[in-house]
């Protein structure tokens, strides 16, 4: 192999792939409506806790979720969730959902 060739300044595919993923991830956003139905049709809340959480109440598993979080972080959090009109595919927030309701990357990133 030439010396003068920089191995530190080769891109992989695979780093292609994961810096299109992410920038896909950063762009994603939806209407709460869009994310609760979405939430809904993958079988990950009810239906009725669809129609409850765009009246204001959060699922269970969405408040389990909030609960995870350290008692001084749980209230802003809430009145996050509960006072958006997007949500963000990159939102920290949905790292803890998706723990919570135990689906993958992939599968989160199917609901944007």
């Amino acid at each position: 192999m030439p010396s003068n060739i920089d191995l530190t300044k080769i891109i992989t595919a695979e780093a292609k792939v994961a810096t299109a993923l992410a920038d896909w991830r950063a762009s994603r956003v939806v209407t709460k409506t869009e994310f609760a139905v979405a939430l809904a049709n993958a079988g990950i809340i009810t239906e009725a806790e669809a129609e409850a959480w765009i009246e204001g109440v959060l699922p269970g598993i969405v408040a389990g979720a909030i609960a995870t979080l350290p008692a001084g972080e749980q209230f802003a959090a809430k009145m996050q969730i509960k006072g958006t009109q997007t949500v963000r595919r990159s939102a920290p927030l949905l790292a803890l959902l998706a723990v919570a309701a135990s689906v993958d990357d992939a599968a989160l990133d199917a609901l944007f």
